[in-house]
Order: structure tokens, then C-alpha cells, then sequence
């Protein structure tokens, strides 16, 4: 179960990524680079970001966000 980089229905759940950081944030770290969580765990992310690494990346947007807003 994840959700869909492209933002499409996966699995009967909506698209996740509404907010532009946090889809950035996961194109970012989970599909670009030679050490890209997708190259490493094809079968994990090959259709989908998985629910824990949403979780993750809405945590760390979350967190940037409480920092701004903080300074």
C-alpha cells in the first residue's frame, strides 16, 4: 500500500502528496540519485512510496515548516 509519485489512486487511497514540498521532498530523496531509495528497493517503490516514507517526509516538512514559522 503507498501512494502514487504521480499523484493516481493506489490501492483505494487518495493522492497523498497534495502539498508541493512533500511530493518534492520525496521525488527528491526516494527517485533521484545514484543512492535513491527506488534503485536500492525497486520492488518497494517501483508503483508507489510506501505509507512509512510519506509519514517520514510529512514529518520532516512539518518540522521545517514549525522552524520557520518559529524564527
Amino acid at each position: 500500500m503507498g501512494v502514487d509519485i504521480d499523484g493516481a489512486l493506489v490501492q483505494g487511497r487518495t493522492d497523498n502528496l497534495a502539498h508541493a514540498a512533500l511530493e518534492d521532498l520525496c521525488k527528491t530523496c526516494y527517485y533521484h540519485g545514484k543512492n535513491a531509495l527506488a534503485r536500492c528497493f525497486p520492488d518497494r517503490f517501483a508503483e508507489s512510496v510506501p505509507m512509512n516514507a510519506v509519514a517520514l517526509a510529512a514529518t520532516i516538512v512539518s518540522r521545517v515548516i514549525s522552524f520557520q514559522n518559529t524564527y
